[in-house]
């Protein structure tokens, strides 16, 4: 972890916003997320769809965040997640040097972030030790091993990046 704590993207600001705490992610939600750290998490998140598949925008973001909406007696509908939080962590990536918009629409990752990201996947990689408190929380239930590994380690380095 304090190879994480020396990256570039932990000197980087990655600035909370106020509503952090009180912001639900959908309309289809009732309440805010449980977890004080879901914005980290969902930061590394998107920085991973970013480098797998470049030109992603806000729109892809909303629907890949997106979840059925439960409307009582009426069956299920899927509803985009919020464009607010989608853009506000993609601003921040672009402060932050780790993204660029595309000239094709959509977010790319720059040579400076790409170069950051394959330095946490080489530590992801040698960390050995997995927190219970994520195993708990069962926040791979949807990724593999090692993709849950990077997210974590990349959530790391930008919870640190506050300290």
């Amino acid at each position: 972890m304090s190879r994480t704590c020396r990256s570039k993207a932990a000197r980087g600001r990655f600035e909370l916003p106020k509503w952090a705490d009180v912001v639900k992610t959908s309309k289809a939600r009732e309440l805010p997320p449980s977890d004080p750290d879901w914005l980290y998490v969902r930061t590394a998140s998107m920085v991973r769809k970013i480098y797998i598949r470049k030109g992603m925008g806000v729109g892809a973001f909303r629907k890949v965040y997106g979840s059925q909406q439960r409307r009582g007696t009426c069956t299920n509908v899927f509803t985009k997640s919020s464009g607010k939080i989608a853009r506000y962590i993609l601003q921040q990536l672009e402060e932050m040097g780790l993204v660029e918009q595309d000239e094709e629409g959509g977010r790319m990752i720059t040579k400076e972030g790409q170069r950051e990201l394959d330095t946490v996947a080489v530590q992801a990689a040698e960390e050995e030790v997995w927190r219970p408190r994520w195993k708990a929380n069962k926040g791979c239930a949807l990724w593999s091993y090692p993709t849950c590994l990077f997210i974590y380690v990349l959530y790391l380095s930008l919870k640190t990046s506050l300290l």
